[in-house]
């Protein structure tokens, strides 16, 4: 898979993106926010199984849900990182 590094201002816009989806301001993105957001896009949700193995391919820890740096790599980026981080 092909990475693009996020600058500040992609970054800026991928938070944006995050908050959108993420419904609730939880801080994380889970499946019913997947479903939402498969439904507005595509006018009926995607089945469950195929947005459990979405977000099964991106989550780090395991918990089911994809924080907001899951979130940047499922869609192919990889945050710029200062010195120290």
């Amino acid at each position: 898979m092909m990475r693009f590094l996020a600058r500040r201002d992609s970054a800026t816009r991928l938070m944006q993106d995050f908050d959108t989806i993420d419904y609730g301001c939880k801080g994380f993105i889970d499946i019913k926010d997947l479903q939402r957001l498969s439904k507005n896009v595509e006018g009926e949700s995607r089945p469950d199984s195929v947005l459990r193995e979405m977000i099964r391919n991106f989550d780090k820890d395991g918990d089911g849900k994809w924080k907001f740096d899951e979130f940047v790599t499922a869609l192919g980026y990889e945050l710029e990182r200062k010195e120290g981080d």
